[in-house]
């Protein structure tokens, strides 16, 4: 099998090294052995959970001797990210544009007494940053979602919508009949149930009737809106919903709830980092060794999905029940925010 790969492929060109497995490297070298470059940044390596090894994968490609060429100017990332980078030791960076970081474009640091202040203030910064440029894209990023939560109920509150991207994907089709048939849903009447049941005929009414794949795409997606029914109104939960695109598409404007890891290879005009404590980030169960580093490198993809604006933020008390409140400790890594910010 690898000669015939060897065979038909003159070069092989292998992008995002750094979330390879070993494995996957050894049957990279099967095929292209002599002939293939590879592109990646160790500052990006988060996949671990998957295979990926980044270390031993880099160690093994430089045993093999090859030409390095170091890409050491960046052309997006904010002055704080590449001191972020410095510290994970990967090849120092230099701003391309570090007039674009000065007055409002810049780097901002917030404490809040808790998440519920956190989130009335993220909700007004929000509103501005979408009143300022209808065509802006804004993301929200924390290490997990559970730290998301207060965030997604004030928006709710505020009738702002957002894609939220634990949300299930849906596939351009499949949305474009939902948002279109969706007035004449909810003109049904007041009950979420029978509007979500209107919507689903309409949409049907519209396929034909041996589309078996795109009719099976439809009853998913209803039934991943049936499930959110009882805690959002039917056109807010549509509206979190995210077309199905590639990994490379481009965001479309407005607001984006996601996680570090969903947002690789993603870039966002303004990037909000939430969580900056300990506990959060660094996650609770990552606590030493290289498990530790990691959690730098996703605090690391996250800051640098931000192109224009990167805000970081942290609370000083999370628990509000008397048996869980306690004062909490700033992420292990704020330091290096506030010299770099």
């Amino acid at each position: 099998m690898a000669r015939l790969y060897r065979e038909h492929f003159a070069v092989v060109l292998v992008d995002e090294v750094q979330d390879l497995s070993p494995l996957q490297l050894g049957m990279v070298q099967a095929i292209g052995a002599g002939r293939t470059t590879y592109a990646g940044d160790p500052a990006q390596g988060i996949y671990s959970f998957a295979g990926a090894r980044p270390s031993a994968v880099f160690a093994a490609i430089r045993a093999a001797a090859p030409t390095e060429v170091g890409l050491d100017v960046s052309y997006r990332s904010s002055p704080p990210v590449n001191q972020l980078a410095a510290e994970l030791g990967a090849t120092p960076l230099r701003c391309a544009t570090p007039d674009n970081w000065a007055d409002d474009c810049r780097v901002d640091l917030r404490v809040f007494e808790d998440t519920a202040a956190e989130a009335e203030a993220l909700v007004a910064a929000v509103r501005r940053d979408l009143a300022d440029d209808a065509n802006c894209t804004v993301g929200v990023m924390a290490r997990n979602f559970r730290r998301m939560t207060d965030i997604a109920r004030a928006l709710d509150l505020a009738g702002i919508d957002y894609q939220d991207w634990y949300q299930p994907t849906v596939v351009p089709q499949i949305a474009e009949l939902l948002h279109r048939h969706l007035p004449e849903a909810l003109a049904v009447g007041a009950d979420r149930a029978e509007q979500l049941a209107a919507l689903e005929r309409l949409c049907r009414s519209q396929l034909p009737p041996d589309d078996a794949p795109t009719l099976d795409e439809l009853s998913i997606a209803c039934e991943a809106l049936s499930d959110r029914l009882a805690t959002s109104p039917l056109q807010q939960t549509l509206a979190a919903f995210r077309p199905h695109t590639t990994s490379n598409a481009p965001v479309p404007p407005g607001l984006h709830l996601l996680t570090g890891h969903a947002g690789k290879g993603q870039e966002f005009d303004v990037g909000y980092v939430i969580g900056l404590e300990e506990g959060s980030i660094p996650d609770f169960r990552s606590t030493k060794g290289e498990a530790l580093t990691e959690e730098l490198r996703v605090l690391h993809v996250m800051a640098s999905r931000a192109r224009r604006r990167l805000v970081f933020t942290r609370v000083e008390n999370r628990w509000r029940t008397p048996r869980w409140y306690a004062a909490e400790r700033p992420s292990c890594w704020w330091h290096l925010l506030e010299r770099s910010s």
